[in-house]
């Protein structure tokens, strides 16, 4: 684990250099109407640019009106898709009037037509968000993930398809850093958010340590999707516009492929590619969302270092165990001093088990911190889902030598 930590402290640049956020779009086209496509950051989901959620906080950036709610179609219909997403609830039209002046109560959401999609340009020519098309690029043709087109028609012909059938990480998307706690090295190893795909489309996803790690299989339909999503034909020309700066305490997030990396944090290249790099960013953050909801938990081992915070004041969880949490060697440490050294690893099931029932009891209570009690004192713990050791040394070597 400690030459993970180290290749990712290589890949990343610092800890510090990325964040829990996806990049934001236009609020402009928050909540209009739409067939298949809405601009970066945003989905069609029921006929609406929005984005999934599951809180309102998540929403709040793009409205201060708007919340976490169950989705409702453009008509105001009832939409049977598996998320909460991000509207505006409304009783009459002066309730929208801070979305802007063309949007009205229908149906109690706030709605308004939207703008014709832009179409698409490509790199080789003066074609782009206006739609006009120049050599060796789509000229004005619409996308189906977002109005910033496709960089071109050839693509990368070395990057092959994401699901290849190969063992080898194909794809992946990390988001994390900024202002990180002492334990971030150990509990977020690949960052506050992921997703990594293989070339048999096993997935790997979080978005958040406390939520743990959920894993699945894409469907031929889905890795089709997800290639689309992130515009994976572009990415060699993507990846070839770094950062114009650094950002010591600013956040980001990067798609990682076997060649190239392609990344964000506070000084992006604002040049031609520009919409089209920040729209397949935004995607890949929207499909942590989407594969969480149909994966599976992982079952396997954990990780867990305990710190002593002092006497305990009577309201935290009893340490659930058998085994006295002192008495498990390499548990309590003073990681505040030396910082976090080699974990506990739990690799008992009934012991992983109770330990993640724990940790699920924590996030039903909305508390920002994993805290038991034992003898009188009280000790925070951190957590980490072990990854099957050949996927994870399959995303070490995927991740190594790597310059965003």
């Amino acid at each position: 684990m400690k030459a993970l930590l180290t290749g990712m402290l290589i890949v990343l640049v610092c800890a510090c250099a990325k964040s829990t956020t996806a990049p934001a779009g236009s609020q402009t086209h928050f909540l209009q109407r739409c067939e298949q496509a809405c601009p970066g950051p945003y989905a069609c989901y029921c006929g609406v640019c929005t984005l999934p959620c599951g809180e309102d906080a998540t929403c709040e950036d793009h409205s201060e009106q708007a919340q976490c709610v169950v989705p409702a179609s453009a008509s105001g219909d009832a939409c049977e898709i598996s998320t909460t997403v991000c509207d505006v609830e409304c009783v009459r039209d002066d309730d929208c009037a801070v979305l802007g002046a063309d949007f009205e109560c229908n149906t109690g959401r706030c709605r308004t037509d939207p703008p014709p999609l832009a179409g698409s340009g490509g790199i080789g020519g003066s074609g782009g968000a206006g739609g006009s098309g120049g050599a060796g690029g789509s000229s004005g043709s619409g996308s189906t993930t977002s109005d910033a087109g496709s960089v071109g028609d050839a693509g990368d012909p070395n990057l092959g398809v994401i699901c290849d059938g190969s063992e080898d990480v194909r794809f992946g998307y990390t988001s994390g850093g900024g202002q990180v706690d002492v334990a971030y090295d150990f509990t977020n190893p690949y960052g506050h958010a992921f997703i990594f795909v293989d070339g048999q489309c096993r997935y790997y996803v979080s978005s958040h340590l406390l939520q743990g790690v959920r894993t699945g299989t894409l469907t031929e339909a889905q890795s089709e999707q997800l290639a689309d999503a992130v515009h994976w034909a572009d990415l060699a020309a993507l990846g070839a516009a770094p950062d114009r700066e650094s950002c010591p305490d600013a956040g980001g997030s990067t798609i990682w492929t076997r060649d190239y990396a392609l990344t964000c944090t506070c000084g992006c290249d604002e040049g031609p590619l520009a919409l089209v790099r920040d729209a397949a960013l935004a995607r890949a953050y929207e499909w942590i969302t989407v594969l969480e909801m149909q994966g599976t938990p992982l079952t396997g081992p954990l990780s867990v270092i305990a710190h002593e915070l002092g006497p305990s004041d009577g309201t935290e969880p009893i340490w659930p165990l058998v085994r006295a949490l002192t008495e498990i060697e390499f548990l309590v440490q003073d990681i505040y001093t030396d910082g976090p050294g080699e974990p506990a690893l739990f690799d008992n099931p009934t012991e992983a088990a109770e330990l993640r029932q724990l940790r699920s009891a924590v996030i039903a209570m909305s508390s920002g911190a994993l805290r038991v009690r034992e003898n009188g004192s009280a000790y925070e713990l951190y957590m980490r889902d072990e990854l099957p050791l050949d996927r994870a040394t399959a995303i070490t070597t995927f991740l190594d030598g790597r310059q965003p």
